[in-house]
């Protein structure tokens, strides 16, 4: 079971700022490149409820103020493109390795927000859970089946970043309509500093 398309998601404490504000801000960072990868273009879906919000879009992802849930928060997702396996590894081996390159983008990002000083308010980021979502719905249905066969992976990536942080998985819905998504649980929760 080897998914390519994921994406993780770092949850904003409130106060928060104004959305609209990530919109230069998002075209700045195409010019300044404060962030791993290829910067293209900034869409703006503030208007769908509970939605994407201001997506900066990448070549190989992109990075999003996301209010999905109704939840504020930056989400990384990568696209099909761009993984550099390493020849002769397990599929195991390749989706720690995947995954532990999107929370890399993601803490990145998570990190360059907080040093922001052209926001109104100062994000924050809780770090005693990330989301992530699997895309791939033939790759990885939304089943017990597949929270069992990602989970080892997926604790292994996350104290590869945090050894001493106990890390628990509660998948967010079973509903075989969504794609796959878990909550992780991180306790105690690490400073940023240190995933990133």
């Amino acid at each position: 079971m080897l998914p390519h398309h994921m994406s993780a998601k770092l949850f904003i404490k409130p106060p928060f700022c104004e959305p609209a504000e990530f919109i230069p801000l998002f075209h700045r960072w195409i010019q300044e490149q404060p962030v791993r990868g290829l910067l293209i273009d900034v869409a703006d879906y503030r208007h769908v409820h509970h939605g994407p919000g201001v997506i900066l879009a990448g070549f190989e992802g992109d990075y999003a103020l996301d209010f999905r849930d109704g939840r504020v928060g930056l989400r990384y997702s990568r696209k099909r493109r761009g993984w550099r396996d390493e020849t002769g590894q397990t599929d195991s081996e390749r989706l720690r390795s995947r995954l532990e390159r999107v929370l890399k983008h993601l803490f990145q990002a998570a990190t360059a927000l907080e040093a922001e000083q052209t926001l109104s308010q100062p994000v924050r980021f809780r770090t005693d859970e990330i989301e992530l979502t699997f895309l791939d719905r033939l790759q990885t249905p939304n089943t017990r089946e597949t929270l069992q066969a990602l989970s080892d992976d997926i604790v292994a990536t996350l104290a590869s970043f945090q050894p001493d942080v106990a890390v628990e998985l509660r998948p967010t819905s079973l509903d075989e309509r969504h794609p796959f998504t878990v909550s992780v649980f991180l306790s105690p929760a690490p400073e940023l500093r240190t995933l990133s």
